[in-house]
């Protein structure tokens, strides 16, 4: 074959690239016009020997040993060449008997495995195991490096040094991914501090006097029961200290070293208190709604007074006996004060008095806290409160198409409190009278409370009730606090151990327990279990009429004292451990259906407010649980809140420990809520009220009540009417008394936001599964080149060895997963040349096409000298433009 010009060089080196293997090219030729012995000779003369070669075993011999030499010849051989290398045949595929060039027989109908899946992992029936393992790893996986391993010709040296390099590549791979791995599984959460602003609405401000009850009223007083040896007993913690007389004989008789404040009860000189109690002077006029001083005497009489009974006759159920000012910013922008200091006296800014158990009435300002009050709204929906939707208050006005609250006093036209601008100054102030001389010494020596004054509390409605974080307001003083707002974001279960719908703080909520525990225990009431942390409203009868109280212990008659014994012990139980349990000890969670928690609340079943989850409801169904002691160490026990029969099921885990009891159980399940808002204080200070402000409240308070006094029916009061003002009136004030009392028993509150910055602390998993998968991905690239598709090969491989191990064992066939072998006749060439295999093809059609069409016939393919190398049996002649085969 004759190449007549240097494009037919080119094409037939291009298609011989196609055809024979990469390494068998010398990638230094250089290219063409060079001289004729670095021509492509070799590339050809390898591919002259491959044709030669497959042509033998096809059994298709040259009928002719020489090719003609004229003119015709040549032309010929320019389209033999180029139907030669046609690689697609001529459109159909098929050779002269008409089979498709490539089909195979072998098992081709038979082997549905291999029809039907396929591919290079498939074992074949003449592989060993190491052999199809070694060409999986050596050229079939995608991973890096543990196919270094098995390359051909590999030395031993080469193959240890590249299994070393995985073996430390995988070993780092496991170094660097592990923590992350084990931060996923264990469900680790950190927590994250931010900063953000808010609009300035203020707290709610719950205001209470320390001493629950006014020890002046004149019920305490009366000589029915003073005089009475069984009923004085009862009264005697109700009177102010100016009517207690201590007895030194008392005192000496009992010098134990046991001898405490707490019982001054027992020194009181009880002939002397009557007396001076039947000549007490500062009685006070007191009752309200019915709870009048003759039915405070029958109470007595009868032995049974209930506490919410107590508070309404003699404690603060009446706001103004607390709060005497109240001063803040009109936000209203409708209102004509929009944006100038009003008074914050009346009942659109405060709430219903609310009774506790510890401090009697308390009263809350601004009670619409977290509703939108004022923004526009089309249903009641838009109005509902920012975190807990089941709390009701928020309405939409249909008329003027804004939100409004009703949880006030008066029950509608609600004002929310809000600072316009940061600083002092720009907030709250309130004056307080904290009446000093009003405390009932020995209650508060029995509580151990040695102090007079008031408390305050900031707080939303999420932790509303806890007043054991409420701070203390001293008499006279001026007592400024800088409050900021804090914002807590908690991610679900199993990172944390918040609840998304629980609306009571743990504080609360445990709080509640005891309550409950003590009408139960103590008070004999029927009362159902804490659920979603709030207690049941009871009903209970009073004056002759049922009273709806939402705290049970305020049923209990404090007359009794078996009951003050009673709420003493079962305090002491809760603090020492053996009451009111958390309510997640003893129960288990799962997460991720695999791993699990114990003793963490998971309410992930939990769809709204008012359902009760599974967990919750299990928590409440332990009639049992196993109890230890702060003293015996429960934090240490490991079945310490167990569901236990008997108490031989609450045996210690600890090396020495003892064995705890099995007690009726009594459990509070209390999760924190996942967001919540908190009011901290950032500063307070406290200093003298200054001689003019002393002066100003002074006057105040006297034009007042001198304004109000009636002298035909003088009400009973601890103030009095100016002195000269009323002619004969000789139980007066002048300015030096009054300014006295407000020194020793009035109280000045500042309240501000310094400024409007807001921390939001955010506790979120320690790694998502995204960011899981990204580090194990980056580092599986990284280290072993291993992705995705790699382990979808492992998983393929991990499939075939286990069908294919009893054939490489034992050398049985289990279904048709093993491929067939090879037919012996096909030389191993012949698996991977199926293009030399269509050249082959085309060699038979030329020769076909030049016997029936051309006339000639002697076709001849190519001429082979069986017993010469290819290059002797090529004469050659170089020239410049052309080439000779």
């Amino acid at each position: 074959v004759k190449m007549a010009d240097d494009q037919h060089h080119d094409w037939a080196r291009s298609f011989s690239r196609i055809i024979l293997p990469p390494n068998l090219f010398n990638m230094a030729e250089q290219e063409q016009g060079q001289s004729g012995q670095d021509s492509p000779k070799k590339d050809m003369d390898e591919l002259i020997h491959r044709v030669a070669k497959l042509e033998r075993q096809t059994s298709m011999g040259p009928e002719n040993g020489s090719h003609g030499q004229n003119g015709a010849a040549d032309g010929h051989v320019s389209k033999d060449l180029s139907d030669l290398f046609q690689l697609d045949g001529d459109g159909d595929g098929k050779d002269d008997n008409g089979k498709t060039a490539n089909s195979k027989q072998t098992g081709s109908s038979l082997d549905l495995c291999t029809n039907l899946w396929g591919g290079p992992i498939q074992p074949r029936s003449d592989q060993s195991l190491w052999a199809w393992m070694e060409n999986f790893f050596g050229g079939v996986t995608t991973a890096h490096g543990i196919n270094r391993v098995f390359d051909e010709d590999n030395g031993i040296l080469r193959r240890l040094f590249w299994f070393g390099a995985f073996t430390a590549s995988f070993y780092a791979l496991f170094f660097f991914v592990i923590d992350s791995i084990m931060l996923f599984i264990e469900a680790k959460s950190d927590t994250s501090f931010g900063q953000d602003s808010h609009a300035g609405i203020l707290p709610m401000m719950t205001v209470c006097n320390l001493s629950p009850i006014r020890c002046g009223c004149s019920g305490f007083y009366d000589p029915s029961l003073v005089n009475n040896q069984q009923l004085f007993p009862m009264i005697l913690p109700f009177i102010c200290s100016n009517a207690v007389v201590y007895s030194d004989a008392n005192y000496n008789a009992d010098s134990s070293s046991t001898a405490t404040m707490e019982d001054s009860k027992k020194y009181v000189d009880v002939i002397l208190t009557a007396q001076s109690m039947t000549n007490f002077s500062e009685k006070l006029g007191c009752g309200l709604d019915g709870y009048t001083d003759t039915w405070f005497v029958n109470a007595v009489q009868s032995g049974i007074l209930q506490y919410h009974e107590l508070i309404k006759y003699a404690g603060y159920m009446d706001r103004s006996k607390l709060l005497r000012k109240c001063m803040a910013i009109d936000a209203d922008p409708t209102s004509k004060t929009s944006g100038k200091k009003v008074s914050c006296m009346d009942d659109s800014w405060w709430g219903p008095p609310k009774i506790d158990e510890n401090y009697g009435a308390c009263h809350t300002f601004n009670p619409c806290q977290g509703f939108p009050v004022g923004d526009g709204c089309t249903s009641d929906a838009d109005c509902e409160h920012m975190y807990d939707k089941s709390l009701k208050g928020g309405i939409c006005d249909p008329t003027k198409k804004t939100c409004q609250c009703t949880l006030c006093k008066s029950g509608k036209d609600c004002k929310i409190a809000k600072q316009l601008n940061p600083g002092r100054g720009n907030g709250i102030r309130m004056v307080l009278n904290v009446a000093t001389d009003q405390d009932a010494t020995l209650t508060a020596a029995s509580k151990a409370r040695w102090n007079a004054g008031a408390i305050v509390h900031f707080h939303s409605h999420y932790d509303d009730g806890n007043l054991g974080e409420a701070y203390t307001v001293p008499p006279g003083k001026v007592t400024n606090f800088g409050i900021a707002r804090e914002n807590f974001k908690e991610q679900l279960y199993p990172f944390t151990n918040c609840s998304k719908w629980y609306n009571v703080d743990p504080s609360v909520c445990q709080l509640n327990c005891l309550r409950r525990l003590d009408a139960v225990r103590c008070c004999k009431r029927d009362v159902s279990d804490v659920t979603k942390g709030e207690l049941p409203v009871i009903n209970v009868s009073s004056g002759g009429a049922l009273v709806n109280l939402t705290n049970p212990m305020l049923s209990c008659n404090i007359l009794d004292p078996e009951v003050v014994t009673c709420f003493e012990q079962q305090a002491q139980r809760v603090s020492d451990g053996m009451d009111c349990l958390d309510g997640a000890l003893g129960t288990t969670s799962p997460y991720y259906k695999v791993w699990k928690r114990t003793n963490w609340y998971d309410d992930s079943d939990v769809t709204s407010e008012s359902m009760v989850g599974k967990q919750e409801k299990k928590s409440q169904s332990i009639k049992k649980q196993c109890v230890w002691t702060i003293s015996q160490g429960k934090d240490n026990e490991a079945d310490y809140g167990k569901e236990c029969k008997i108490d031989s099921d609450c045996k210690t885990s600890q090396s020495g420990g003892v064995n705890g009891v099995c007690v009726d159980a009594s459990r509070a399940y209390c999760p924190q809520r996942c967001e919540y808002d908190q009011f901290n204080v950032v500063s307070q200070s406290a200093a003298d009220m200054s001689v003019g402000t002393i002066k100003i409240i002074a006057a105040q308070e006297l034009a007042t009540v001198t304004k109000a006094y009636d002298p035909q029916n003088p009400e009973v009061r601890r103030w009095k009417p100016r002195c000269g003002v009323y002619p004969g009136v000789t139980d007066c004030f002048t300015d030096t008394q009054a300014q006295a009392l407000v020194k020793d028993s009035y109280s000045l509150l500042n309240i501000d936001y310094l400024n409007f910055d807001m921390v939001v602390s955010q506790k979120v998993g320690s790694i998502t599964l995204a960011t899981l998968m990204g580090t194990i991905g980056g580092n599986l690239g990284m280290f072993t080149g291993i992705s995705v598709m790699t382990i979808m090969e492992w998983l393929e491989l991990l499939f075939f060895a286990i069908v294919s191990m009893p054939f490489f064992f034992f050398g049985i066939k289990i279904g048709p997963f093993i491929r067939s072998a090879p037919s012996q006749s096909e030389d191993d060439e012949d698996l991977i040349d199926d293009d030399v295999r269509q050249v082959l093809m085309n060699i038979k059609k030329i020769a076909a096409k030049r016997k029936g069409k051309d006339g000639i016939p002697d076709a001849v393919a190519l001429p082979i000298e069986e017993s010469a190398s290819p290059a002797q049996s090529i004469p050659a002649k170089s020239g410049r433009g052309e080439r000779n085969l």
